[in-house]
């Protein structure tokens, strides 16, 4: 098994991961160490949501200053051996940065709330809901919410979910 990056601690049978939004961690398991070298095939252990906005009339000439997720669990125990999630607790709101950020997956969400600020001050908000996703955030995928902002109001577009990059022969892992 491997953990990218390095958290002390981590073992086969699980690690506490305290979410901060911004740490990308890749997990790895090997069940046969007799190659040489070792290849290992790393996959993304949080979830990826990007913000995909297009702006309203109503807001022509304002940018978006913040985005906050909201609810999203505040740490929980990945297993590396298997690349899944038990004991997820707390929730928080994270800040994106550049219209992304990465959670701790989520099973049977529903809906999480949105909030949007712009330049001039005014604030947007939106429950984004995940019912076309079978209501579940994974990891190592990618979740691309479309929005427009407007008159008071955001109006959810679509949500889709990808493969968060592609493991290449050799190990490596292909990324955006």
């Amino acid at each position: 098994c491997a953990l990218s990056p390095y958290v002390d601690g981590a073992s086969a049978e699980g690690v506490t991961i305290t979410a901060d939004g911004v740490t990308d961690y890749l997990v790895a398991s090997q069940t046969s160490i007799t190659n040489n070298p070792v290849n290992i095939c790393m996959s993304h252990a949080l979830a990826k949501l990007v913000l995909n906005p297009t702006l309203g009339t109503e807001v022509a000439g304002d940018n978006i200053a913040t985005v906050e997720v909201q609810k999203m669990y505040t740490q929980g125990t990945l297993n590396v051996e298997v690349n899944n999630w038990t004991n997820c607790t707390g929730t928080t709101a994270f800040t994106m940065t550049n219209n992304e950020v990465l959670v701790v997956p989520m099973e049977g969400c529903e809906s999480f709330p949105i909030v949007i600020t712009m330049e001039s001050g005014r604030v947007f908000s939106a429950n984004i809901s995940l019912a076309n996703v079978d209501n579940k955030l994974e990891g190592g995928t990618q979740y691309t919410i479309k929005l427009q902002i407007g008159q008071d109001e955001v109006t959810l577009g679509e949500i889709t979910a990808d493969s968060w990059g592609t493991p290449v022969d050799g190990g490596d892992l292909e990324t955006e």
